[in-house]
């Protein structure tokens, strides 16, 4: 278990020269009830996410037994793990849809092609670009992002290879700054899925995590939850419990004696148990609905003949 401090540590240490607003303000608890300056920590906008819940269709599927807990960086008795190991830091920006998206398409590339991290192949299974996601695709993200957009481009453009397009984590506070910055070529590498639907009953997301892929979820965050430690997550009812805004995270496994989803996070490794984190069922809005992907129209493989 990870200690309490440790996330915010890291956190001021990657804050740079803005800690020193973050000093002055740290004091004050309503600092965290604006939501300008907590956003680089969040960046779903689940809000108008949700006008998005009656053009996508819902995927109701026939109703088939699932084992009671589940974790895709455990499948099997060879314990495969089809979950790219980096747990990354989303950098002063509210880019967790993008992170999010990544990591969904990554796992389930590797599902498919069957090639879990540490097999003699899993070095054709690129990391793709999260800068790509949030600086190249179209729409203002200042409020947060969509994880219906960021599907649909990932079906209509595709994902690159990270070395394509690597976020940048000493660029500016002011990420506004950073453009659209592909490398040349990079249109010859994309995957791209073929479609994308929502699920919004736990059995069908666990049927679904069991027997396909990981999901991504969207939940609302609170000041607790900065301080998620490997115990199951209930968010606190205390008057300083400000809620933060939205975020999207990977929801990989589910455990029926816990109570609760194991998520993976875009906060690094220095958060909650070692970047991953476990949330009680029917918490924070993170089981409303989930958003699955189908398949692939192409999976790029680097070095693959």
């Amino acid at each position: 278990m990870h200690n309490k401090n440790s996330f915010l540590n890291f956190l001021i240490g990657e804050l740079g020269d803005a800690k020193e607003d973050l000093f002055d303000h740290l004091e004050h608890l309503h600092w965290f009830q604006n939501k300008k300056n907590i956003q680089f920590l969040t960046g779903h906008n689940k809000q108008k996410e949700h006008s998005t819940y009656d053009t996508i269709k819902v995927h109701k599927q026939e109703k088939e037994e699932y084992p009671s807990s589940f974790d895709w960086r455990a499948v099997g008795e060879a314990k495969k793990n089809f979950i790219n190991p980096r747990v990354l830091w989303q950098g002063c920006c509210p880019s967790c849809v993008a992170y999010g998206t990544a990591a969904a398409v990554e796992a389930y590339a590797r599902i498919d092609k069957d090639i879990p991290v540490g097999s003699p192949e899993a070095y054709t299974m690129p990391d793709l670009s999260e800068a790509q996601l949030f600086f190249c695709s179209p729409g203002d993200k200042e409020g947060g992002w969509y994880v219906a957009d960021a599907m649909q481009f990932c079906k209509e453009v595709g994902v690159a290879p990270n070395r394509f397009f690597p976020w940048d984590y000493h660029a500016p506070w002011n990420y506004d700054e950073q453009k659209c910055d592909l490398k040349e070529g990079w249109q010859d590498t994309v995957t791209k899925i073929n479609d994308y639907h929502w699920l919004d009953t736990h059995d069908e997301m666990k049927q679904w995590i069991s027997k396909k892929g990981p999901l991504l979820a969207s939940m609302d965050i609170h000041l607790d939850f900065l301080f998620c430690d490997d115990e199951v997550y209930k968010k606190s009812d205390a008057f300083w419990n400000f809620d933060l805004g939205g975020h999207c995270v990977l929801c990989i496994g589910y455990d029926d004696e816990k109570q609760a989803w194991l998520c993976k996070n875009s906060w690094s490794d220095h958060w909650g148990d070692h970047g991953y984190f476990w949330i009680a069922y029917n918490e924070c809005d993170i089981d409303d609905r989930m958003m699955a992907i189908n398949g692939f129209t192409q999976i790029y493989q680097e070095n693959k003949s």
